[in-house]
């Protein structure tokens, strides 16, 4: 894998692993689609699957066309899983739009409107295929030098080195791991990782945002305080995985003892550990 950053190094990042450290904005719930319209006007949008029937392009004159190039609106209509119809309206580009057809099913995140009467859904979002099924986060990146989808790509790349990050947080943090456990109640700072990036539900990945939060205020005092004995050694922790240590004590021939299983977990802390 390329350690390039690009433009990245603008949001501070001085290596892949570290992506990982930029907490997501919000998520997006993807898990389960909603296949009938909610009611309308409730200012909040909703993971949809419609069944498109109708469909219409315009250019900006109002003209009917089929140039994708030259529409500037997008009429459709749809139906839910009762056959309740709804208008749906795209304004300016429509090219994302192009490959789907009347008859094919709808991913859409969307707010139902009511207009002149009638519901409606403006300018949707189409949630692409490798989104649906799972809670998604949300990044953003810097105006005008990075953008969302870069820190996002990024944070992709760099999820096979969970480990290293984690690592890394704590070096940020100017913590322990004993440390980490104690304030945030979780066994390893790769659990914390993964419920920001990879969350298996809403609830966990926005119980990560706030203790993301926390940590992040936890760090400036601990820099501010200066309680630590020692300084963090940039550079002197070494990532282990943990599962694979479990896999490797399991090989042994012999049973380990609850002190030689105590000792083990104090030395990979140490190890984990920038002090």
């Amino acid at each position: 894998m390329s350690d390039s950053l690009g433009r990245l190094t603008r949001l501070g990042f001085t290596s892949v692993p570290e992506c990982l450290l930029c907490a997501p904005k919000e998520y997006r719930d993807f898990l389960d689609p909603l296949h009938i319209l909610p009611v309308p006007d409730q200012q909040q949008k909703h993971y949809l699957v419609l069944t498109l029937t109708e469909q219409g392009m315009f250019d900006k004159n109002g003209q009917g066309t089929n140039d994708w190039d030259r529409t500037h609106l997008l009429n459709m209509r749809a139906v839910d899983g009762r056959g309740e119809g709804i208008t749906i309206v795209v304004f300016g580009t429509a090219k994302d739009w192009k490959s789907v057809v009347p008859g094919d099913s709808l991913h859409i995140y969307a707010e139902v409107v009511t207009w002149k009467g009638r519901r409606q859904i403006t300018s949707p979002e189409l949630i692409p295929a490798d989104q649906r099924g799972r809670i998604c986060p949300i990044y953003v990146g810097k105006p005008g030098q990075v953008k969302a989808s870069s820190v996002s790509d990024a944070v992709a790349r760099a999820l096979s080195q969970m480990d290293m990050a984690a690592c890394l947080l704590l070096e940020q943090l100017g913590m322990r791991e004993s440390d980490f456990r104690a304030f945030t109640g979780l066994s390893d700072p790769v659990d914390l990782l993964r419920h920001l990036h990879q969350p298996a539900s809403l609830v966990l990945a926005e119980r990560a945002l706030v203790l993301a939060k926390r940590l992040s205020i936890k760090a400036i005092l601990n820099r501010a305080e200066r309680n630590q004995a020692r300084f963090p050694v940039s550079g002197s922790l070494i990532p282990i995985n943990r599962q694979g240590l479990v896999n490797l004590i399991g090989r042994v021939p012999f049973p380990l003892t609850g002190d030689q299983h105590t000792a083990i977990g104090e030395i990979i802390s140490d190890l984990r550990s920038p002090f």
